[in-house]
């Protein structure tokens, strides 16, 4: 069985206090983060990254957010809060960046980082290769984790079961925006066929 991690969106901007768009205690997870990466290396896991990253005219900035479909300026292009925190730093990654017109899709069997750049909440809306990449990869099942749980994971999550991909959910690895019915999604992903799993004493 292909066994992929995703680290969704674990950028400055979600991360960090003075970050854009602060998930509140998501810096607490650092330590998890940088375990479950490590984890990822020494067992020869590949590992994909999803990360916000916007121009100032994408749908979903605002000078007036809504918080829920709308959000200040984060993740600009360019900037430091767009790129990954150092604990899930990727390393030598193959990038596919949405805006980057005709890229040909290479066979990254033997990479082991791959990153996707989106500007939409769901990376298979806002990024146009990661189903192209998958097609080739042949992957059976993700290990998820990242920010923010009721945003962009809980796509990224329905995006890879709706594609018939087997999905466990790191629960003590995502951090959720203030607000969210943690329960009633988490029962949701289940329902839909997800698994729901801690990452403990350095193992899956």
């Amino acid at each position: 069985m292909k066994e992929i991690f995703l680290a969704v969106d674990i950028q400055n901007d979600f991360i960090e206090k003075d970050g854009a768009l602060y998930v509140e205690g998501a810096e607490k997870l650092k330590v998890t983060w940088k375990a479950i990466n490590q984890y990822a290396y020494e067992n020869n896991y590949q590992q994909m990254y999803t990360g916000d990253c916007h121009t100032i005219e994408d749908e979903e900035i605002s000078s007036d957010p809504d918080y829920k479909t709308t959000f200040p300026l984060h993740c600009l292009i360019g900037n430091k809060g767009a790129e990954f925190i150092l604990e899930v730093e990727p390393v030598y990654p193959q990038t596919y960046h949405w805006i980057s017109p005709g890229i040909k899709t290479p066979v990254p069997s033997d990479i082991r980082d791959i990153v996707f750049y989106k500007n939409k909440f769901d990376v298979f809306a806002g990024n146009p290769y990661i189903d192209k990449v998958l097609k080739v990869l042949k992957p059976d099942r993700f290990y998820v984790y990242g920010v923010a749980t009721n945003v962009c994971v809980d796509f990224a999550v329905r995006g890879l079961i709706k594609r018939g991909y087997k999905v466990v959910v790191i629960q003590n690895g995502i951090k959720e925006l203030p607000g969210a019915d943690l329960d009633k999604l988490y029962q949701e992903w289940r329902e839909l066929g997800a698994t729901m799993i801690n990452f403990l004493g350095g193992r899956i």
